[in-house]
């Protein structure tokens, strides 16, 4: 039986997870302020529009991280998301760190800051779900 393959994965550089979080949260951020630009202030009209951005980034984010192993953002970083077995993370690792990556950002961007200054390079929603962001291959 030959032996098994040693696969070796490299924390995702700091720059590049700044990049995929600039492209994934881009058009959320637009439609956020076009939100609030075109309803104004008034917190009955605009709660829930982004309330709704909030649930579609969630879906985004569960999505892409269960059925691809990265977002959009990630893919043109050359970063992917793993588990702690080094694969894809199933359905339950992903809806976890969708959830608070949503919570994160929710938070002023705090869960997602938290990547920058861990000597692992994951942020809060990582923590939460046991996985971590790396070069892809």
């Amino acid at each position: 039986m030959a032996p098994s393959p040693v696969i070796e994965l490299r924390r995702a550089r700091s720059w590049k997870r700044a990049a995929a979080w600039a492209l994934d949260g881009a058009p959320f951020a637009v439609l956020a302020w076009w939100s609030a630009s075109w309803l104004g202030a008034e917190p009955t009209l605009l709660i829930p529009v982004l309330a709704a951005l909030a649930l579609a980034g969630f879906v985004y984010q569960l999505l892409c991280t269960w059925l691809l192993g990265a977002t959009f953002g990630k893919r043109a970083a050359g970063l992917r998301v793993v588990g702690p077995d080094g694969a894809r993370p199933g359905l339950g690792r992903s809806a976890r760190r969708a959830a608070a990556a949503v919570l994160g950002v929710m938070l002023f961007g705090i869960g997602t800051l938290v990547a920058l200054f861990t000597r692992s390079g994951r942020g809060l929603h990582d923590f939460a779900a046991g996985t971590a962001v790396v070069e892809a291959p």
